[in-house]
């Protein structure tokens, strides 16, 4: 865990973030555009409303590194990262450059709609133009080639699907070599190997989120091994009840 900072360095680098969220485009949520967002990624170098924050948490770490403005400790790095990279105009038009062949869903509150959206948008890359700078590896790890290494994030999508083993693994999901191939078949959309894994015979559907009570939502995260009550609640208060963005929560907490 990060040494613990004063309040006197976190309410200045809380500072340097309003300021940067003061900036044209800042001021809108870089994925669904809702009215001032008060989460970022700072792998990314955008700012974010909570619910498009807890949808990048669900890409991983890997894909979208996400703190609060307020609520997290943050590092000089990484505000300057931020500034770097240009903010949320500037990242979007690299990312999706013409958003009117690629636009919002029409019903932004539909969860599975946005979801859907935003990982075209980072994990895929789906809205990016082909150019000379885009470029596949023997691994088939996407990278994005920048003209100038400061202002441009390095951007990847790994075929590595340990994570989403794991994660199939605490759903009670245990067969590894079935996982992995309904993983490769759904190009590791989650979503989608769930539910191809919850119409095999025998298999039951694992209880979501939304059906969970407070008390089960405790109990899950006690089993991934966050014991601490105190920092649980917390998690499930700033995730807006979602066992899996708790989780994650958590896990950045750790590291």
């Amino acid at each position: 865990m990060s040494e613990r900072q004063s309040k006197a360095t976190q309410e200045r680098h809380e500072r340097m973030l309003l300021e940067l969220l003061k900036l044209p485009g800042n001021e809108y949520c870089a994925d669904c555009r809702a009215k001032n967002p008060r989460w970022a990624s700072h792998s990314l170098g955008i700012f974010l409303c909570v619910r498009c924050a807890g949808l990048h948490r669900k890409m991983g770490t890997h894909i979208s590194k996400v703190k609060s403005v307020t609520m997290d400790q943050w590092t000089v790095e990484q505000i300057e990262t931020i500034r770097k990279l240009g903010g949320n105009t500037h990242v979007n038009s690299l990312v999706n450059p013409h958003p009117d062949k690629h636009p919002l869903p029409l019903t932004v509150d539909d969860e599975h709609a946005m979801e859907k959206f935003v990982r075209n948008k980072w994990e895929k890359h789906a809205f990016m133009e082909p150019s000379p700078s885009m470029h596949l590896d023997p691994r088939t790890r996407l990278q994005v080639a920048p003209k100038r290494s400061s202002s441009v994030p390095v951007m990847m999508r790994d075929k590595d699907y340990s994570t989403s083993l794991i994660q199939l693994r605490d759903m009670g999901f245990k067969d590894n070599e079935r996982n992995l191939q309904v993983l490769r078949q759904t190009q590791g959309n989650m979503d989608s190997a769930v539910d191809i894994l919850s119409r095999i015979p025998g298999q039951q559907r694992p209880m979501v989120a939304q059906q969970m009570t407070e008390e089960q939502k405790m109990t899950r995260l006690r089993e991934m091994g966050h014991t601490n009550m105190a920092n649980n609640w917390d998690a499930l208060r700033r995730s807006g009840g979602n066992v899996e963005v708790a989780a994650s929560i958590l896990n950045d907490s750790k590291q």
